[in-house]
């Protein structure tokens, strides 16, 4: 039998058809309580109509959404030219984002240069580890050397 949906639930499903996600992230971008977002998850798990990784990442499984329910929702398609193109356009902005924090970066480190405290040759390993997860799209490996960056620069070690 079918799981009967609720708004909120066709509000996660939709959010979904863009890519995996986490509570979390879906509860600050739909604006309700993780928990509750965490509860509506598990419902539609057991109805198979998303998976769990096993690390707390969701996905949707369209397929597995009755016709009837899966017409109403705008989930779009994983293969849509358009989604494609944004989710590219997107990939480019951060991109240009993260190159304007690394040249921000880059700024700060020419004026501490002259700061004996500051661990130059870490900070330029750091800038080259940026710029590459950057290319990568590696977000984590990109927040961990932001954030050893900033120390560096904050503490000088």
């Amino acid at each position: 039998m079918a799981h009967e949906l609720k708004d909120i639930d066709e509000r996660i499903l939709e959010a979904l058809a863009t890519g995996r996600n986490v509570p979390s992230n879906l509860a600050e971008q739909l604006d309700v309580s993780r928990q509750w977002i965490t509860q509506r998850l598990q419902q539609m798990e057991s109805a198979d109509y998303v998976t769990n990784d096993g690390r707390g990442v969701y996905e949707l499984q369209p397929e597995n959404i009755p016709t009837e329910q899966r017409d109403r929702l705008d989930l779009g398609t994983t293969d849509d030219a358009d989604a494609l193109e944004h989710k590219l356009d997107q990939a480019r902005d951060d991109l240009e984002a993260l190159r304007e924090e690394k040249q921000r970066l880059e700024r700060e480190l020419h004026q501490t240069d002259a700061q004996d405290s500051v661990d130059v040759d870490r900070l330029r390993t750091l800038l080259d580890q940026i710029e590459t997860a950057a290319e990568r799209g590696d977000p984590q490996a990109l927040q961990d050397a932001l954030e050893d960056a900033r120390e560096v620069l904050q503490n000088g070690e």
